[in-house]
């Protein structure tokens, strides 16, 4: 199943508009808000590092996690990023880190990009990721996690774009839009 990509916030942008500082992609996991990241750094889009390996390496496993510092790591990796010239681009499951998304939104130009992947492509790579993590996220909380985030945590962000997770080039191109505007 294929998603519209849906333009919501630029059609009301001038063309005066300031130049966007950032994109935070986000999605439930498994959702492509990594890989997304990625292409968009190979194609020179936006700067972007997968931290979350990092920041479980640095700050311990989901059961012993140190919120209160991974959280001021990620608050300087986002400020340091975010000075930078170009885009920046980030991912976020919008859940633990929350007051520090909203903190970045209110401090810079940031679009929310609404990765949207149906639920079954979601497990799937969750359960292929899995295989090579020390952090593995097992089926039953990936599948009530998916449920949880589009039921309750999309609908308190509103998002400058959504984008077809299973579409890479129709996703890169939306993003790409939505950055020279």
């Amino acid at each position: 199943m294929r998603y519209a990509t849906r333009l919501g916030r630029l059609s009301s942008m001038s063309s005066h508009a300031k130049p966007l500082d950032g994109i935070i992609l986000m999605g439930p996991f498994g959702s492509g808000k990594s890989y997304l990241g990625n292409r968009l750094n190979v194609r020179g889009i936006a700067h972007y590092a997968d931290l979350e390996g990092l920041i479980y390496q640095r700050f311990g496993n989901r059961d012993e996690f140190n919120l209160a510092s991974a959280t001021e790591f990620l608050r300087n990796h986002y400020h340091e990023h975010l000075s930078l010239p170009g885009l920046a681009a980030f991912e976020s499951t919008g859940v633990v880190q929350r007051p520090l998304l909203l903190e970045v939104i209110d401090q810079y130009e940031i679009a929310l990009v609404h990765v949207v992947t149906p639920k079954q492509i979601c497990l799937d790579r969750v359960a292929k990721r899995n295989i090579a993590s020390r952090n593995p996220i097992g089926h039953n909380k990936a599948a009530e996690f998916f449920e949880y985030w589009i039921n309750e945590i999309a609908p308190t962000y509103q998002f400058s774009v959504e984008v077809d997770g299973t579409d890479e080039e129709a996703a890169v191109r939306a993003i790409e839009v939505l950055a020279n505007h």
